[in-house]
């Protein structure tokens, strides 16, 4: 498999993090694969972007230098502000930098969640985001019920946010992959519709298609599949068509389209049309767990890869494929930990577990 690159997440300035994915991955992947890390920033309260020289340093310490390197920028989708929401200008600044972080190591890719979050209309201020959180961006990132019309979401939140993502592209030569987001937005912290987040765009195969249509003449621009996001998207859809859903609950604000909505094709038939299309750049792999269900249960995500299950069958199919025809597109296994206690995400035994599913069907 000469060239096909096998990655692992680690978060940023986690430096025991990095020595043991490090450590995981010399000992796991055959040497027929190259390696790669996906540095993980996650989540951000702050509205600007802190000081990476000691993440930067720690790689530069740890990490061989044959390793692929990923840098995945921060996003503020639960705690939208001007500087991670791509509606505001700020925005651009804040996705330069990340590539300036990500053209200092080497990287091959910035990951991307191009974000234009708001929150439920009906959401009042809270502490949920701290004390220090301007209470103005309760207002500011509401959704509004003139954006339920396409038409006006479009002009006024998705162009925006392409618009803001192609000036920076065309000042760098870095590789942007942007990131598919699942449904339903925040609903692993609550089970409350006015705790959701909503987001008109990149979560439909339909959206992910106007993405890639409007963004066609960027030739550092493509996708980031997210397989666990495409599969809580399309099997929470799947409800709808069932009739076990309705579009007019809350949950599906910023999805309830027609433009954007129609049939959702499994996992592997979409995974081959973005790779026709020359622009699939990384693949996070990794399962889907339990639906969101009002006042019931939180989603499910980052699961690991069972092969005994039709869903981990289906993620070794993806993976295999990959591997076969685009070996310099990185799978990252980012599998989450039960518990993710600090010892977990060192020993990481259930990444290791999917590692070793992945190796397994390969060889067979």
């Amino acid at each position: 498999m000469s060239g096909t690159i096998i990655s692992l997440p680690i978060l940023a300035g986690k430096k025991d993090q990095l020595e043991a994915v490090v450590s995981i991955l010399e000992r796991e992947v055959p040497s027929s694969y190259r390696k790669g890390i996906q540095i993980y920033c996650g989540g951000m309260d702050r509205h600007k972007l802190d000081s990476y020289e000691g993440t930067i340093r720690n790689i530069r310490e740890v990490v061989p230098r044959s390793y692929s390197i990923t840098w995945h920028a921060p996003f503020g989708l639960r705690n939208p502000n001007s500087y991670y929401n791509f509606i505001d200008a700020e925005s651009k600044e804040s996705l330069a930098e990340n590539i300036a972080i990500a053209e200092e190591l080497g990287a091959r890719s910035v990951i991307v969640h191009l974000t234009t979050s708001f929150y439920h209309p009906d959401r009042q201020p809270d502490e949920t985001n701290g004390g220090s959180y301007p209470k103005e961006y309760w207002k500011r990132y509401r959704w509004k019920p003139e954006w339920n019309d396409y038409e006006r979401v479009k002009h006024e939140i998705i162009d925006v946010a392409y618009r803001h993502l192609r000036e920076v592209a065309n000042t760098t030569s870095m590789r942007i992959a942007v990131e598919n987001m699942p449904l339903t937005l925040r609903g692993d912290i609550s089970t409350k519709e006015e705790g959701l987040m909503y987001d008109p765009k990149l979560h439909t195969v339909r959206s992910i298609r106007d993405f890639l249509m409007q963004t066609n003449d960027l030739r550092n621009v493509g996708i980031c599949l997210d397989t666990a996001h495409y599969e809580l998207m399309r099997r929470t859809l799947g409800l709808v068509y069932s009739g076990d859903a309705s579009l007019e609950e809350g949950r599906f604000i910023g999805v309830n389209y027609p433009e954007i909505l129609g049939e959702q094709p499994p996992l592997e038939e979409f995974t081959l049309e973005l790779f026709r299309t020359g622009r699939l750049y990384e693949v996070q792999l990794a399962g889907a767990g339990e639906l969101w269900l009002k006042d019931t249960h939180v989603l499910g995500e980052g699961t690991d890869i069972a092969p005994e299950t039709v869903q981990g069958k289906e993620l070794l199919k993806v993976a295999k494929f990959i591997a076969l025809h685009a070996p310099g597109t990185p799978i990252s296994f980012d599998i989450n930990e039960p518990g993710e206690s600090p010892r977990k995400y060192l020993e990481r035994p259930s990444q290791i577990r999917s590692l070793r599913s992945f190796f397994e069907y390969m060889a067979c």
